[in-house]
């Protein structure tokens, strides 16, 4: 059974995300900002009939964020499975055509083909900083915070990076958030300089008190495969860890991913988001 979390089941909410801190960053964070019952997001619990919330969706205006662990391994009877994501896709579906919807893979693809909308899938490995981090080498360009009148440049980068798959929301929406997260310090942003131009990118997503999420990863075209990228988010990494928190990301392209690996990121599951 799929409700509106109420009340006495926020307590059994805050412990499903709190059981696997690192994987929901982002939901803790949201949490942390507006709690269960202000603000816009609204959570919605996946009940089994026995009792147990299996799956907790998380939505905000157009965006759902799914989180479940019922979905992996044999835990629950396949026929268990096929009814939740029935269910799931009925709340969605009356919300008409969103524009993302993410969570596990083994739940994102149960799911997808329940949704009445056509949505384009996107695969990721999810990724948790280890204890073996090694820094990146040193690099032709000067790794620091941004300063607030570079967030155009930065825009800019990111933007030249959509045909490589990264999602960038409208320009209004990025200012309007990034200017939020600097002013009350729920994320940061890194850049490397180059000869007075700003080149790459690297920024925390959402911040939990041990872990922060990070993306925002970009290169200029032209400034690439010269290291630039494994050293913004080196000095992120620094930046997080010095303050008690682990960083984790997530990766859709294996390139990427031997990057980050090197860094000492090690995979610990798969994200999938559905694009509208």
């Amino acid at each position: 059974m799929i409700r509106l979390l109420k009340p006495p089941n926020y307590a059994r909410a805050y412990a499903f995300y709190n059981a696997n801190r690192a994987a929901h960053v982002y939901h803790l964070a949201s949490l942390k900002r507006y709690g269960l019952t202000r603000g816009p997001t609204v959570f919605y619990g996946l009940f089994a009939k026995t009792g147990p919330l299996v799956c907790v969706c998380m939505r905000l205006n157009d965006v759902a964020v799914l989180a479940s662990y019922a979905f992996e391994g044999n835990m629950w009877p396949q026929q268990t499975r096929s009814g939740w994501a029935r269910e799931l896709a009925g709340l969605l579906n009356k919300e008409g055509r969103m524009q993302e919807i993410s969570g596990p893979s083994a739940l994102i693809s149960a799911l997808s083909p329940l949704l009445k909308a056509d949505y384009r899938r996107i695969n990721s490995v999810y990724a948790v900083l280890g204890a073996d981090f090694t820094p990146s080498g040193s690099v032709d360009a000067v790794i620091r915070p941004i300063r607030a009148d570079e967030l155009d440049a930065v825009y800019g980068i990111l933007s030249a990076s959509r045909n490589d798959g990264l999602f960038v929301s409208s320009y209004e929406k990025y200012l309007s958030s990034s200017v939020q997260k600097l002013r009350e310090g729920t994320g940061r942003i890194y850049v490397a300089e180059r000869d007075g131009e700003i080149v790459s990118t690297a920024a925390t997503n959402a911040e939990i008190e041990d872990f922060a999420l990070v993306g925002g990863v970009a290169t200029l075209p032209a400034h690439r495969r010269k290291g630039l990228g494994s050293a913004v988010v080196t000095e992120l990494c620094r930046s997080l860890l010095s303050e008690g928190r682990t960083p984790t990301l997530g990766y859709a392209d294996e390139t990427a991913g031997r990057v980050y690996r090197a860094l000492g990121f090690l995979p610990t599951g798969r994200v999938t988001l559905l694009k509208g």
